[in-house]
This record gives structure tokens, C-alpha cells and sequence, in this order.
């Protein structure tokens, strides 16, 4: 307990001083045991820097600006302590923009109130892009480089706890060790298990799985073995194939050229942890990586989505008294030939053949008739093939604008490829027909990119206005087309890799060569020309290239910022004098 003997101005200073110290001593206490057990000290961890990653990477648009204001006040009188473009790379984000809004003077018929606003929209998360790869090399030359390590450190270990605590309430709900095998609950979790395990972001699964593979090579690279084998783990629960596959292609790279012994050790590791949780721990998502491979090889094609009304079981309650009748008969008489084939396996051979067909009624001498417990694998307990509410709205699109007809077109060979390699060709072959528009492309949120998909009203990559709705002719036929095709159908085909989502074809298709040029000279050349001073910056780098061809990370505002600010990091310390402050 705080008293407070002093009077006046002085004693209320004193006493606002005090409950200071104690609210961040709490605090501390809180963070101190798991870091003081990781080699972390709680006075190297820079605050700033952690609730800034927090809610800046965290899903909602709302929760980015809140970050974006505490930063601001916080550095109130000093909100420029580096010259702003002393960070090359916001170059390539100033000129993005600047090819965006000069494409609306170019397409002036496309301009109308709504594409306005959209466009105005799309030019924002630009600008928190760039606030965030500002804030990132600010850090870099203000903090100390082992404050920063600490405070990365923390925010990993953060996010595995969350997606360790998500798998335990998964457990927990389940009553399965291994939900991932668990097809209980209609198959709720089961081979969907990690999808629901999005760590301290709280967005995709991916995304998650991106931020423990970074941590994965950070880790690595550094030599910090418990933390490098927490975040392989991490990436392992998510269950994300695509992820799994750019890291094992990395991690072959430091291999051969980038490890010790030691660090071989773990590399090896990782591929037999990898082996075992497709065959053990998860068979079905094991499956579900031969199928795709076979589809793109199979000449059958996917049928268009299907329109058809889906027929819901009804539940007990809606039954009518004659129907319950039937199901508890039905109900009786599979539990009666149930028994019977167990009391045919402990009479004797003898009676077994005897007997061409086992009899539904057993000896009620030998066998008590009873109701036998549910089995969770049995047909009433498999995923129920129901629309959700972002199919049904798909599917009346469908009708409406019989999106589908474009995705046939391009599937003349009969070839079931993935939605991302149709993708590209669609991009291909639209300016193959559109040369003119090569240059600069068709415009941010016109063929390719996240804000693409916001504008359309159908909450697929976020909420919008419904007045201000804006669907481009080129997108709606082409990549729109794709997502519809495929998120229409079947949950087996909600996969990413039938997404049009990737940083490449949204480049190039909204704003044209001059876009990759500017991508490859300003982003690309700006990590180039300073890989001299790269350690494990140089497979993040390898990481984050693959990984543009998975979503449209820019407008994600999440995994690229953990990547500048790494990167950032690592260029600067090496550039440094070593000294004892380093690590």
C-alpha cells in the first residue's frame, strides 16, 4: 500500500510518479519469468516498439490507426528524428502512388464518385504501408540493437503462446489430444484444425505461419536453438502446405550455405517433424496434398458452382411424431445388428459357419440389448456439406452475373489447375488484348488486389460501404470470376492456392511494367545493394519473395513489417562498430 504525506503540487507530482512505477512494475512482473527464462531482461525490452507491433500487425483496420495515434503522441515532439527518405525504400512506395493516382488522369472514363473513393482507399493503405516501413527504420536507428532483439524475442514468444492457448481450447472443446484427426462436432476442426490457430495477429492462419517461419530463420541464423524449435512447431500446428514448402526451400539454402553444425542439426530436424505431422499428426492434410497435385494432372474439370438448394438434416425438434417413429426404429435396428456382429465374433467358429447371415435378434442369454453410444466417425457425425452465409451471397452473384463463364474459357484443356496459376493466366492474356494498358496498368483496385475485393460489398477481404460499392468490368471477369468459381463450390476447394491473391500479379495488373520496375528497383535493389551486411536477412529475404506469391501483403499490413524491421535491423547492426550492446 502507497501513502501519500505530501501537500500540494510537489505531493500530487509524487504521487502521479509513484503510481507510475507501480503500474509498470506490475506489468514487468507479469513479463519477467518467461523472458528472465529466455536470457531476456525486462529493462532491454523497448515498449514502444512492442505495442506498436501488436496492434499495428493486428487484423482490424481500426486496431492499425490506434497504433498509428499512440505512436504520434507519443513522439509528439518529435515526430521526425530522421529525414523521412533517408530510408530508400520509401521510394518504392512514394512512386506506387504515384503511378496509382496518375492512372486515374489516364482512365478518365472510368472516373465516377465510387471508383473515387475507391482509388482514395486503395492510396491510404499505401500510406500505412509507408508509415510503417518509416516507424520500422526509425526504431532501427533510435533504439539500440539489443533492445530491439529483446523486444522481437518477446513479441515471438507472444504469438506462440497465443497459438498454443488456441490449440488447448481446441482440445479442451474437442476432448481429442489430436484434434487434427478428431472428425467429431460435424468436423469442425479435424484437417481445418489450424486454420483456427492465428496467433497474436489475429488474421489468417498464413499469416501466422509466415511470422514463425521469419522467426524460424531469425532464430536459426542467431543460434538460439529452443526458440528456433518453438517456432517450427508453430508453423507445423498451422497446417499451411504452401508455407511448409517455402521454408523447407530456404532452410535447404542455409543448409549449404549459411550453417554450423549445430544449426544442420536443426534443419534436419525440421524436415523429420514435418514428415511425421503429415503422416501422424495430420494424414488427411497429407491426402489433401497428393489430390491437389493429381487435379492439375486429371482431365476432369470443376463444375460451375453449384446453385442448387442444400438439403439441411432436419433436427430432432422439427420432426413430425411419425418421423421420429421411423428414425428411432431405424435407430434400433442398426444398434441390434450392431450387437450381433460383436456376438458373432466371441461364439465359436463352429455356429459362424453354420450360419450364412447373422441374425439381427442375438440370445438375449448372451447379449443384453442396449442403444450403442455414437460413433463420432459414423455419417451423421461428417462435415455437413451446408452453405455459409459467404456462399450463399456468392452463389446469388453467380446467378446474377454467371461469373463462372470465364473459367471454363481458360480451362479448355480440361485441366483442373490451381486458381492462382489460372490467375496469372488471365493477367497474361488481358493485356494480350490490352496492350495499351501495359504500361501502367488498369488501376488500383481494378484487376488485382485486396481493395479489389473490399469494394465488391461481399466482405471478402473486409468491410464497405454499400453505397459506395465498385466492381471494374475487367475485375469482375477475370480474378473476381476465379474466387467465385471455386469459394462457391465445396469447402475442399477454399484453399489459398485457388485464390487470385499474389503482390506480383497485383503489380503488374493494376499498375503495369512501370509497377514491377518500380517493385525490382526501389524494394528488391534497395535489399541488394546493402546484402553485404546481410546474415539472416538474406533468406528472409528468400521467404518473403515466395511468400508475395501467396497474398497481397501490402494491404495486409502485418507480415512485411516484421520483415523491414528485421531486415532494417540486421543492415544496421552489421554496419555498426561492434560492441557490448550488440547481440
Amino acid at each position: 500500500m502507497i501513502f501519500f504525506n505530501h501537500s500540494g503540487e510537489t505531493g500530487r507530482k509524487e504521487a502521479l510518479t509513484q503510481k507510475s512505477t507501480l503500474l509498470k512494475t506490475s506489468v514487468c512482473s507479469l513479463i519477467s519469468p518467461p523472458a528472465i527464462a529466455l536470457g531476456l531482461k525486462k529493462t532491454s525490452l523497448n515498449w514502444e516498439l512492442l505495442i506498436f507491433l501488436t496492434l499495428f500487425l493486428n487484423v482490424k483496420l481500426w486496431v492499425k490507426v490506434l497504433a498509428i495515434i499512440i505512436v504520434l503522441i507519443q513522439n509528439r515532439k518529435k515526430l521526425l528524428p530522421i529525414k523521412p527518405f533517408q530510408n530508400k525504400l520509401l521510394f518504392f512506395y512514394l512512386f506506387i502512388i504515384i503511378v496509382g493516382v496518375l492512372n486515374i488522369a489516364f482512365h478518365s472514363h472510368i472516373i465516377t464518385t465510387n471508383y473515387l473513393v475507391a482509388a482514395s482507399t486503395g492510396t491510404i493503405f499505401w500510406l500505412l504501408a509507408a508509415f510503417a516501413s518509416y516507424q520500422c527504420y526509425r526504431y532501427t536507428e533510435t533504439i539500440k540493437p539489443k533492445s530491439i532483439h529483446a523486444t522481437l524475442t518477446l513479441f515471438f514468444i507472444l504469438n506462440i503462446l497465443l497459438t498454443c492457448s488456441t490449440l488447448i481450447r481446441i482440445i479442451i472443446e474437442t476432448g481429442a489430444i489430436n484434434p487434427y484427426t478428431y472428425q467429431g462436432l460435424y468436423q469442425k476442426y479435424f484437417i481445418t484444425t489450424g486454420d483456427y490457430l492465428r496467433g497474436i495477429t489475429f488474421d489468417t492462419s498464413t499469416t501466422n505461419a509466415c511470422l514463425n517461419s521469419f522467426g524460424v530463420v531469425y532464430f536459426l541464423i542467431r543460434k538460439k536453438a529452443f526458440l528456433t524449435i518453438a517456432c517450427m512447431a508453430g508453423l507445423l500446428l498451422t497446417g499451411s502446405n504452401l508455407t511448409n514448402l517455402l521454408l523447407t526451400c530456404v532452410l535447404v539454402y542455409i543448409f549449404i550455405f549459411q550453417s554450423n553444425k549445430d544449426q544442420k542439426s536443426l534443419v534436419a530436424g525440421w524436415v523429420i517433424c514435418l514428415v511425421v505431422f503429415m503422416i501422424k499428426i495430420s494424414p488427411q492434410n497429407n491426402i489433401y496434398v497428393q489430390e491437389s497435385f493429381a487435379r492439375i494432372f486429371k482431365k476432369d474439370t470443376l463444375s460451375p458452382a453449384d446453385t442448387s438448394p442444400v438439403v439441411i438434416k432436419k433436427t430432432d425438434s422439427l420432426l413430425t411424431i411419425e418421423e421420429r417413429k421411423q428414425q428411432f426404429a431405424r435407430s434400433y435396428l442398426d444398434s441390434m445388428a450392431t450387437i450381433a456382429v460383436k456376438h458373432a465374433s466371441l461364439v465359436s467358429g463352429k455356429y459362424a459357419a453354420a450360419t450364412d447371415a447373422i441374425s439381427p435378434f442375438p440370445e438375449p442369454a448372451t447379449v443384453k440389448p442396449g442403444l450403442p453410444k455414437d460413433d463420432i466417425h459414423s455419417v451423421p457425425f461428417q462435415r455437413k456439406k451446408v452453405q455459409t452465409a459467404l456462399q450463399s451471397e456468392l452463389i446469388k452473384y453467380v446467378k446474377k452475373d454467371k461469373a463462372e463463364d470465364s473459367i471454363i474459357a481458360l480451362n479448355k484443356d480440361g485441366k483442373r489447375i490451381p486458381g492462382k496459376l489460372t490467375a496469372f493466366k488471365q493477367t497474361l492474356a488481358f493485356f494480350k488484348s490490352h496492350p495499351l494498358q501495359l504500361l501502367t496498368g488498369t488501376g488500383m483496385g481494378n484487376f488485382s488486389s485486396k481493395l479489389a475485393f473490399r469494394t465488391t460489398g461481399l466482405d471478402i477481404a473486409g468491410g464497405y460501404p454499400a453505397k459506395y460499392i465498385y466492381i471494374n468490368k475487367d475485375f469482375r471477369e477475370n480474378h473476381l470470376a476465379i474466387f467465385l468459381y471455386y469459394f462457391s463450390n465445396d469447402a475442399q476447394y477454399h484453399s489459398i492456392i485457388n485464390t487470385p491473391n499474389s503482390i506480383y500479379d497485383q503489380l503488374l495488373s493494376e499498375y503495369g511494367l512501370a509497377g514491377l520496375i518500380i517493385f525490382v528497383v526501389f524494394y528488391i535493389g534497395y535489399f541488394a545493394k546493402n546484402i553485404k551486411w546481410l546474415t539472416y536477412g538474406i533468406p528472409l529475404l528468400l521467404i518473403i519473395t515466395g511468400a508475395f506469391f501467396i497474398d497481397y501483403w501490402f494491404e495486409q499490413l502485418s507480415i512485411v513489417v516484421i520483415f523491414e524491421l528485421m531486415v532494417f535491423l540486421n543492415i544496421h547492426e552489421n554496419k555498426l562498430v561492434p560492441d557490448a550492446d550488440q547481440c
